[in-house]
């Protein structure tokens, strides 16, 4: 029983390449690197203000400024 199956397999092996080929080997693709855009600086992160519909808001997105640029240097001194 086993040799007819092992048979079978070894005519379908044989005869299957001349009805359906297999499609051309391709190589993978290489990946290249871009180093330029990989080491650009990147946002870290977001700083938000949640507050009333009134209030000042010139004074509020001076001090954002003045936090994102402390943040943004204590962080740069960190790394360095």
């Amino acid at each position: 029983t086993l040799v007819p199956a092992v048979l079978a397999l070894l005519a379908w092996v044989t005869v299957k390449p001349l009805f359906w080929p297999s499609p051309p080997w391709t190589p993978k693709p290489t990946i290249k690197l871009d180093w330029a855009e990989t080491l650009r600086p990147r946002p870290l992160g977001t700083i938000g203000v949640i507050g009333p519909s009134r209030m000042n808001y010139s004074r509020l997105i001076s001090l954002v400024d003045f936090t994102a640029e402390t943040i943004t240097e204590s962080l740069g001194k960190s790394s360095s």
